[in-house]
């Protein structure tokens, strides 16, 4: 460890514990869990302190936080250790960056990569665990820039004709994609054995699956809502008796990736129907022929109830079919992405109640 580390004790979290708590607790480009691609009781640590929500210091002149990307640091990783309480020990900033500390190991920020120390010097070969811009409630097709499109295009040819030969950790092009060690930590395991041994069965919707401890109570949530929703819903009615499958834990990699699955720590779910009314991954829609799959009209991809994505966001969970590489049967438990897509849907003058006025630009 290099550096003095010097503790910033006035980290402005206070909106991220509120908004996660009440809220009972994406749009990557890069994401490309599949279909079928899921928490032991975590033992409660010291938390972060909260401070009051105006924090001059924040993005002052000067100051660490200076610029508009550190100041966003600052709140992603609030967010973090608040959605996470009972594992995140600690935050602190080492020199120039934030760090966190789970089981008296840190973890680097490193603009989202979440590094421990000994994989720093080689920070630029690693992806970033995705703390991006998800929008809440109902969908739209998102413009793209002609750099994004190149991107998927990219990523599609090198996931269809470049596999990960198994135990390769330097794919052709330099590409490691995230580093497993900080949700490793997180969801308490490495290996397959230890995973299979922690995950915890249940029946969701009657249907038998096994998932990770700590999403069994929000799951209990997100089924009374949508139980209750079905009483009045015909078309909701129909969706649930349509599932075949709720498939949960699976231990792999993302396909054609070295990256392992949320599935893996059993975070994550898919609910897989017995028949798809339109396309139902983006992998199959390219497969078919269709190069540009991120435009296929949401009209021609397999429709979720908006009740049922509701459920699952109010609970901390981010839908797959709003990502660019649609995956539409995917909910992944993200709570520090619904916390900051709570916060930025904020109306304004309810931000600055909550935020500083710096803070408050910050999310918009």
């Amino acid at each position: 460890m290099t550096g003095r580390p010097r503790i910033r004790r006035n980290l402005v979290i206070t909106v991220s514990v509120m908004l996660i708590a009440g809220a009972g607790l994406g749009f990557p480009l890069f994401h490309g869990s599949g279909p079928s691609d899921p928490e032991p009781d975590l033992p409660p640590v010291s938390t972060v302190t909260p401070s009051p929500p105006d924090d001059p210091e924040a993005v002052a002149p000067g100051s660490v936080l200076d610029t508009r990307s550190r100041a966003l640091d600052t709140l992603h990783v609030s967010m973090l250790a608040a959605a996470y309480p009972d594992r995140i020990q600690e935050i602190r900033r080492f020199e120039d960056e934030w760090a966190l500390l789970m089981d008296d190991r840190w973890f680097f920020w490193e603009e989202g990569r979440l590094l421990p120390e000994e994989a720093r010097p080689e920070r630029s070969s690693y992806t970033a665990l995705h703390f991006y811009n998800y929008q809440l409630g109902a969908h739209e097709l998102p413009e793209l820039t002609e750099a994004q499109r190149a991107a998927l295009r990219d990523y599609g040819d090198r996931l269809a004709g470049r596999p990960v030969p198994p135990g390769d950790s330097v794919p052709s092009g330099g590409y490691r994609g995230r580093h497993p060690d900080f949700l490793d930590a997180l969801w308490g395991f490495s290996r397959a054995l230890d995973a299979d041994r922690a995950m915890q069965r249940i029946r969701f919707l009657n249907i038998a699956t096994r998932v990770h401890p700590a999403i069994v109570e929000p799951l209990r949530r997100v089924e009374a809502e949508i139980r209750e929703g079905m009483q009045g819903d015909p078309e909701l009615r129909a969706f649930v008796q349509n599932i075949l499958m709720v498939s949960g834990f699976f231990w792999r990699e993302v396909p054609g990736t070295n990256v392992r699955s949320f599935h893996a720590y059993g975070t994550a779910i898919d609910l897989l129907p017995r028949r798809y009314d339109g396309f139902g991954y983006w992998r199959w829609a390219r497969d078919s022929g269709v190069t540009n799959w991120w435009e296929i009209p949401l009209e021609n991809r397999f429709r979720i109830p908006q009740a049922v994505i509701d459920a699952f966001e109010a609970n901390g969970f981010v839908w797959g079919g709003k990502w660019a590489s649609f995956d539409p049967v995917h909910f992944e438990y993200r709570p520090e992405v619904i916390a900051s897509a709570r916060a930025r849907a904020l109306p304004a003058v309810e931000a600055r109640a909550v935020y500083s006025p710096a803070e408050a630009t910050l999310l918009r």
